[in-house]
């Protein structure tokens, strides 16, 4: 038998997960590492065949006593949000989407390539952690009493005077009493020096851990969004106010906590500014949002007006979610 080197599957026929389904139901375990890629609306890759399939890809195979086994071997599963079946035949008449085609062709090539040992094979060369060059700056939450926060900026090497950069916001999971942790001003260095915009590390909490636990303190801003969103929207308005800053192209990313924030204020709706252009959650805590947003019905829940938090989410569901599995839960 000739090995398989990888699988790749464009907007699958699933069934239900719940028996038979239009063209069987899918069974057995997955050992070969995968790439699916399918559109959130599409209704034969609904939210119980998905998890079905990705338990398939988790366990992966079983000894000869029967005892499944969970896989090493590397998946992902990426799902576009109000996306149909068939989005990338360019004969689908209505459901044929070119940005999608082009993003889901784009993840194929870059997977194969992979696999096939022709790129992406030292990953270190590009993420290792590098020195931070940030630097610090203080500013407020006029929304709250003017409350001091901290924050980091890191510029591109060589940025010419007067010129102007998109931005890309970063909400940190950790924080101490000098502003964001490390990790995020590595990560602002790397958007200044990768890919050439402007990074800056946004302050939650930092100033109030003089009084209260980190720990205390982060359940107090997912119990209360209002004012997680409020030291948001002050980042928003203080980047806008940079020298360099080009206030029309923002971007708003988080990492675990901050990666909640950034799903906070994407179900924000209207709430969320025009010059935010991307919002990127990270490892969010998809648990706390669940919980902190269940009477939420904003621009990115469901389509069917359900509340986000409701645990409803299905195929039709307006946002999309990837993925990856093997050595991750």
């Amino acid at each position: 038998d000739v090995p398989l080197a990888g699988v790749v599957a464009f907007h699958p026929s699933l069934s239900n997960g719940v028996g038979p389904g239009p063209f069987g139901s899918p069974s057995g375990k997955i050992d070969i590492p995968s790439l699916f890629l399918t559109g959130g609306a599409d209704f034969l890759t609904g939210p119980q065949a998905m998890a079905k399939l990705e338990e398939d890809m988790k366990i992966g195979s079983s000894d000869d006593t029967g005892t499944e086994i969970i896989s090493s071997t590397p998946w992902e599963t990426v799902r576009y949000a109000k996306i149909v079946h068939a989005f990338s035949n360019w004969f689908n008449e209505g459901g044929y989407d070119e940005r999608v085609d082009a993003r889901s062709w784009h993840s194929m090539t870059t997977f194969l390539e992979e696999e096939f040992g022709f790129g992406l094979s030292d990953y270190s060369s590009s993420l290792d952690s590098p020195e931070e060059q940030v630097e610090k700056v203080n500013y407020t939450d006029s929304m709250d009493g003017d409350h001091l926060l901290t924050g980091y900026v890191s510029l591109p090497e060589g940025m010419a005077e007067g010129e102007v950069l998109p931005v890309v916001i970063i909400l940190p999971h950790a924080m101490d009493m000098d502003g964001p942790d490390r990790y995020e001003q590595q990560r602002a260095t790397q958007v200044a020096s990768d890919v050439g915009y402007i990074g800056f590390v946004a302050d939650i909490y930092s100033h109030d851990l003089k009084d209260t636990p980190a720990l205390e303190l982060e359940e107090l801003y997912h119990s209360n969004t209002t004012k997680y969103l409020s030291r948001i929207r002050a980042a928003v308005d203080h980047v806008k106010t940079m020298e360099g800053v080009d206030g029309d192209k923002i971007a708003v990313i988080g990492f675990g906590f901050g990666g909640s924030g950034a799903l906070y204020y994407a179900l924000s709706g209207d709430e969320v500014d025009g010059a935010v252009k991307a919002i990127a959650s990270i490892h969010g805590e998809l648990g706390h949002v669940a919980n902190s947003t269940a009477d939420m019905t904003a621009a990115a829940a469901p389509s069917d007006g359900s509340n986000w938090g409701s645990g409803t989410t299905g195929g039709d569901s307006d946002w999309g979610s990837g993925t990856t599995g093997g050595d991750s839960d």
